[in-house]
């Protein structure tokens, strides 16, 4: 006796296959879940809108207005002159205050290097200078200028110093 063996099922590439995808699809369907509002919708919905309110909110609130200016590392530029130079408004709300114009304005400043600026909320500005450093001053008649290892005159010299002085 012979032992046959019986596959059941349509081998690869039969004409049932190549019949059922010619319609587009192979085997059952998957049914899908409405596009309608669910709970997790409905919520992931509510989440969104109280968060707009909130940004509306802390833009639009005083809780966040400007009221101290922090100055670190100023030595020769007045506190004065970068209040002057921010320009920012009495109760301005610093939530969605922009810094980069800013910093550049007090980058443009003779005795500064380099700036930066952070606001610390609730009421703050910090403002953090590098200024330059003199080396020597530069004497032309009566006046006095304070040079840095650039070769920048960048702030008239007030006072007695222990520089060097080059006499012009």
């Amino acid at each position: 006796m012979s032992a046959r063996r019986e596959v059941r099922g349509s081998p690869r590439g039969s004409a049932s296959i190549r019949r059922s995808s010619a319609h587009g699809r192979r085997g059952a369907g998957i049914r899908r879940a409405s596009a309608g509002l669910n709970r997790t919708r409905s919520l992931a919905l509510l989440l969104v809108i109280l968060s707009g309110l909130a940004l509306y909110g802390a833009d639009a609130s005083s809780a966040f207005a400007y009221r101290r200016l922090e100055l670190v590392g100023a030595g020769l530029t007045s506190e004065a002159t970068v209040r002057h130079e921010l320009g920012i408004a009495d109760d301005a709300n610093l939530f969605g205050l922009s810094t980069d114009g800013l910093v550049s304005r007090l980058q443009a400043l003779p005795a500064v290097a380099d700036a930066s600026i952070t606001v610390v909320l609730p009421d703050t500005v910090r403002v953090a200078l590098t200024e330059r450093r003199p080396i020597l001053v530069w004497q032309v008649d009566q006046r006095r200028f304070l040079v840095d290892a650039d070769r920048v005159a960048f702030a008239e010299a007030t006072g007695p110093t222990d520089l060097p002085v080059i006499v012009d």
